[in-house]
């Protein structure tokens, strides 16, 4: 394969990884004094049903989440499948920023 033709690929991964470290980045940038409110509130009882005690063996148990992409799309899974109602992408930004800064601590 010629170089000229793997270019257009190498440019599309190196925008599709861009783009999701932006999204990344954004989404550590929530508010994460918001997003302990809004964890305490709407995710909190849930674990505790699943777990026990205050719920938070779910963020610190073995298996747990390894990548911010993936703790992005657990907190949009969980809202999903909850009956707490929608939150909006901002809160969900918000409650993974708090998860990130109190359990996770992966790069920004």
């Amino acid at each position: 394969m010629k170089t000229t033709k793997l270019y257009p690929l190498v440019l599309s991964a190196l925008v599709l990884l861009t783009s999701q470290q932006a999204l990344a980045l954004a989404v550590l940038l929530g508010d994460p004094e918001n997003g302990s409110k809004l964890e305490s509130e709407r995710c909190s009882g849930c674990h505790m049903r699943m777990l026990g005690g205050d719920g938070s063996e779910i963020y610190t148990r073995p298996e747990r989440i390894e990548t911010v992409e993936g703790l992005m799309q657990r907190v949009e899974i969980c809202n999903v499948n909850t009956q707490n109602g929608e939150l909006s992408s901002d809160q969900l930004d918000d409650i993974t920023a708090h998860l990130n800064e109190t359990y996770y601590l992966f790069d920004d």
